[in-house]
């Protein structure tokens, strides 16, 4: 990827990351954690753990020459291997939603308006308002 910030390069990005052999799944999960909990690196979206191997995946929003830098600096995930790509379609993250939406519209007949509707009435949701409460 080029140093030099283009408007191509605001959108969003996949970041998989594998922690070095002997790492715990401990330890690659706080340091996963610890690399996403960093706002210069853009709105993060999503983000999972590995179950089988130690690392994570997850997804920026990227909007600036600043944000773009620093996700690509390795910071608590040094030593570890990183794959680092721009997405096609999800230049925004209401592009990611659309993305999501046309892909389990199309290929699923499940819209996600209905999968967010039943998130809403789920416990997952509570617990999200929960921990936004401070309770």
């Amino acid at each position: 990827m080029s140093t030099k910030f283009r408007p191509k390069d605001k959108r969003c990005y996949v970041l998989i990351g594998y922690a070095p052999k002997g790492t715990s799944f401990r330890k690659a999960n706080l340091a996963l954690n610890e690399f996403i909990s960093d706002p210069r690196r853009g709105l993060v979206l999503f983000h999972d753990h590995f179950m089988g191997t130690p690392g994570g995946v997850a997804l920026f929003g990227v909007e600036s020459a600043e944000q773009l830098k620093a996700l690509k600096e390795r910071g608590p995930l040094k030593g570890w291997r990183i794959k680092l790509h721009p997405l096609i379609f999800a230049e925004k993250p209401i592009e990611f939603l659309y993305q999501s939406d046309f892909t389990m519209t199309v290929y699923r007949q499940k819209r996600l308006k209905d999968l967010f509707a039943e998130y809403l009435q789920s416990e997952y949701a509570q617990d999200i308002d929960e921990r936004a409460a401070g309770t």
